[in-house]
């Protein structure tokens, strides 16, 4: 009798080792999965900022390339009467949505003067977010000469 109570108490060891074994075999599991969820959490937001960030990149080229600013064929210049022109609302900006969506267009002289010019502005009511391209671009004025500036593009999601 003293034997089959020893082979009991060995068979209820091997179920607990085996349980033991089981349990810290799903433990791991749980762990890698939770790796693994944070893992792909990360690369989904870096992929939507590269995407926000592209946009935005899209709307300043968009906004250098324009016929309706820029100098004589020239990039990265504007023509200052052309953005003063623009700028005071004699041209209709409804028809600039489909290039520009919802977004801010400034234009801040840096050199010899200073000033600001909005270019275009739509933001969006439910805007959450924005991202923000800055761009160095030169300013030509057949009176004064050429000016330096940034284009400021604030794309709002």
């Amino acid at each position: 009798m003293p034997n089959n109570i020893l082979k009991q108490k060995k068979a209820q060891t091997r179920m607990l080792e085996t349980i033991a074994v089981i349990l810290i075999f799903f433990m791991l599991v749980a762990f890698g999965f939770v790796f693994y969820a944070n893992m792909q959490k990360s690369n989904t937001e870096t992929k939507y900022m590269e995407e926000k960030n592209a946009k935005a990149i899209k709307i300043a080229k968009s906004a250098l390339n324009l016929p309706e600013l820029q100098c004589n064929g020239k990039t990265y210049c504007f023509d200052e009467s052309k953005i003063t022109a623009f700028s005071s609302g004699s041209v209709p900006k409804n028809q600039y949505f489909e290039v520009f969506r919802y977004s801010e267009i400034t234009l801040e002289k840096i050199y010899p003067s200073k000033g600001k010019v909005q270019v275009y502005s739509r933001k969006n009511p439910a805007t959450t977010s924005k991202q923000s391209i800055w761009v160095p671009v030169a300013l030509n004025d057949p009176l004064t000469g050429t000016s330096f500036a940034i284009l400021t593009v604030d794309a709002y999601e």
